[in-house]
């Protein structure tokens, strides 16, 4: 593991912290802020194809879309508090719609409600839920949520139809734990249940189990032209990722493995991502990253480094990917929300098809690590952080000289990232 160690411990909530065994020198660029508050205008990004937002929530607690430069803020929540919070802010998949969770706890009675509207706030939909909500996942024709939420004893998996209302969820299927995909045209989902179970779930509820014995990884994923279903399976010790098609028949082996992996297919079906974990360690990845062609069966690796999560471009021709790097603790100016106790610190790597090579170092905010990048494999698949021209991303954090909050970050060697606004996580529209 090149010298670098995973602890994972309690601050309240669960936290990773990510700690080196040996002093590494940083590599790559210095984060440089244009001026004092770190922010510039992006000329190249202000003029928007299609939608072209990001969806943020703020260091007040509140869900807001703005333009890729930080201007036209729109407000879809304005009353958050610490016993009324809102989150989970997730793009349908046509950019028209934005869904999120409001948890109401200033009664004795929780509150749950699920809401999707217009991305100025127009058009608002809403379902109450028993059980608050941790993870949304639009199906591809953006006419239904799906999400899951935490039972009395396991978690479900539930379904509001929004194009029709809203109003109303039905529940799919329960287990614990929960991780699914929907298949392109959104009639069916992929689900991987608990340690054993694999199956094809109609909207109706009705399962399909598949004939394989699920080995250690997290997320399946439907190929995006729903040809192939992408998972992992175990023949007695020996454990390998496969395509297959929806039925279930063996189409490719793509890697054996040892412990745990995570993948991502490329949009553009051609290229597996995968990292490879030695042991379970209470987050998707940290492990050494590879890449795998379809067409040609052959792997290369990425990063030798331990990497804890990664995300192809809309366009298929790039990965970007985190690796913890050392750095000494950041005092933030006074306009920065509080910190937690320890400061992880990542640093941004893209792959341009050819080369690897390092951009920016960042710590990210408490939201964006713990809801996000710990389950990075499900998220990779229900949200994006790039661009839909793959020309920039975007996320949440604390500069190397103190500033907290979002990040756009053009691609290339050499570029900047530059602060947009206040929050503690962003998504990009799909388009």
């Amino acid at each position: 593991m090149r010298g670098w160690k995973l602890v994972v411990v309690g601050m309240g909530c669960f936290g990773v912290v990510l700690v080196a065994c040996a002093c590494l020198v940083a590599t790559g660029l210095v984060w440089v802020s244009l001026t004092p508050g770190g922010e510039r205008a992006l000329k190249s990004l202000s003029t928007p194809p299609s939608a072209n937002r990001l969806v943020v929530l703020g260091d007040d607690g509140n869900i807001y879309t703005v333009s890729p430069d930080g201007s036209d803020r729109q407000a879809l929540t304005t009353d958050a508090t610490t016993d009324h919070t809102y989150r989970q802010p997730t793009w349908s998949p046509s950019a028209e719609r934005v869904a999120w969770v409001e948890i109401d706890s200033r009664t004795s009675d929780i509150r749950s409600t699920l809401l999707t509207s217009r991305s100025d706030g127009r058009d608002r939909t809403t379902a109450v839920i028993p059980f608050p909500a941790f993870y949304l996942f639009w199906s591809p024709d953006s006419q239904r949520l799906a999400y899951l939420s935490s039972g009395t004893t396991e978690l479900a998996l539930s379904l509001v139809d929004v194009a029709h209302g809203g109003d109303e969820a039905t529940t799919l299927d329960r287990g614990q734990p929960l991780y699914f995909s929907w298949a392109p045209d959104g009639r069916r989902l992929l689900t991987h249940i608990g340690t054993d179970r694999l199956a094809l779930l109609s909207l109706d509820g009705t399962q399909a189990p598949l004939d394989a014995r699920p080995a250690a990884f997290a997320a399946p994923q439907w190929s995006p032209d729903g040809s192939q279903l992408l998972y992992a399976v175990r023949d007695g010790t020996a454990q390998r990722l496969i395509a297959a098609t929806p039925e279930g028949t063996l189409q490719h082996e793509i890697t054996s493995f040892d412990g745990v992996i995570s993948f991502t297919m490329s949009p553009d079906r051609r290229q597996i991502a995968y990292a490879i974990t030695p042991e379970p360690i209470g987050t998707a990845a940290f492990g050494p990253l590879y890449i795998a062609d379809l067409n040609t069966n052959q792997a290369r690796e990425l990063s030798a480094e331990p990497v804890l999560a990664f995300f192809w471009s809309p366009d298929s021709r790039y990965v970007i990917f985190l690796r913890p790097e050392r750095h000494p603790p950041v005092t933030p100016v006074p306009e920065a929300a509080p910190l937690r106790q320890e400061q992880l610190w990542l640093r941004w790597h893209i792959w341009d098809g050819t080369r690897t090579f390092p951009l920016s170092l960042f710590s990210p905010s408490d939201t964006f690590l713990l809801d996000y990048l710990r389950f990075f494999d499900q998220y990779a698949q229900s949200m994006t952080l790039w661009a839909p021209d793959s020309s920039a991303f975007v996320y949440a954090g604390l500069s190397e000289n103190g500033f907290q909050g979002v990040w756009v970050h053009p691609i290339g060697e050499g570029s900047a990232p530059t602060r947009v606004t206040r929050g503690l996580f962003a998504a990009w529209s799909p388009r």
